[in-house]
Formats: C-alpha cells, sequence, structure tokens
C-alpha cells in the first residue's frame, strides 16, 4: 500500500464531488455543520470547475480564488482532499503582512481515515503553503465536538487558537 498525494487536475472533478457529498451528508447533522457548509460554498463552487485546474512543472497556476487543491490517494484511488485558499490580506502580532493560506476544506474517506491520509495530506499542505505558496502560516478549521479532526490538526503541528461561540435567537 503506497500513500501519495498530488495535484488535483480537471480530470479529478467527479472525485472531488463525490467526496464533497459525502462531507455534506457526514456533517450537516453535526453542530455547527451548516454553517461550515455554508461558508464552503460561499467560497467555492459546489463543482469546483473554478479550482481544479490542469499544473505545470508542479507549479499551481493562478486559481481565480486561489485556490489550491490537493488529493491524498491510496495506490492509485483518491481518498482524501484538502482544499487552500491564499489570503493577502491577514495580520497577525507575531507574523507582518505575508500571505496565509486557510484550509477550506480537509477530508479523507471513512474507510482510509486510519491509513494516515490525513496527516500525509496536512504535511503535503504545509509543505506547499511555505515552498510553493509563499505563506508564514497556515490556518484550518474544525467543527466542536469533532476530536478526530482537532487531534489530526495537533498531530500535524497546529494549534487551537480561536473558538467560535453562537446561539440561536430563534426561541429567545
Amino acid at each position: 500500500m503506497e500513500l501519495t498525494t498530488r495535484f488535483a487536475t480537471s480530470d479529478d472533478k467527479v472525485t472531488i464531488d463525490n467526496m464533497l457529498t459525502k462531507l455534506e451528508t457526514e456533517i450537516f447533522a453535526e453542530r455547527g455543520g451548516p454553517l461550515f457548509l455554508k461558508d464552503l460554498h460561499i467560497k467555492i463552487d459546489k463543482t469546483l470547475s473554478s479550482c481544479v485546474s490542469e499544473f505545470s512543472n508542479t507549479v499551481p497556476t493562478a486559481f481565480p480564488s486561489p485556490l489550491t487543491v490537493i488529493l491524498g490517494c491510496v495506490d492509485t484511488t483518491c481518498v482524501g482532499t484538502v482544499i487552500l485558499e491564499v489570503d493577502n490580506k491577514i495580520q497577525t502580532e507575531n507574523i507582518s503582512i505575508h500571505p496565509i493560506a486557510n484550509i477550506l476544506l480537509l477530508y479523507v474517506d471513512a474507510s482510509s481515515r486510519e491509513l494516515l491520509v490525513g496527516e500525509k495530506l496536512l504535511n503535503e499542505a504545509k509543505r506547499i503553503a511555505k515552498e510553493m505558496l509563499h505563506c508564514k502560516y497556515i490556518t484550518g478549521k474544525t467543527l466542536p465536538g469533532d476530536r478526530t479532526s482537532k487531534s489530526l490538526y495537533e498531530n500535524t503541528g497546529f494549534k487551537a487558537q480561536v473558538i467560535t461561540m453562537g446561539c440561536s435567537l430563534e426561541n429567545s
């Protein structure tokens, strides 16, 4: 069994659409799931036609967003994806005006989650963000109560920074 990562191409559109559909099914009923999905759909078209592109010489072409789509594969089967967006506007107190990579989406098929595909994808995302996209920082989101994703991020060097709280005003 070989774990690999690669950039997505236009030939991967159906595979990525299928992963997004599975993600939506898994998280829609979770706390924060609908908000996460709404934010995700604002950023990327569900068909991903705007961000799946051909690559030359392993350097991403400029996406309209700009988005970078990476696939995680077991042997020749794609079982996961991570989608990066570069934000040139964010500043933090420790980092000057350098670009920041945001992980918009991290998904690994349930049948492959014990195979370290997620770790491989996150480490590749970090490498690409630093070496190819020239970012100085990378962020990712996870739903509250999703200990598996939180642990995955922490195991690859991420630290929790902000917890967003919310309250329905419908019945208050």
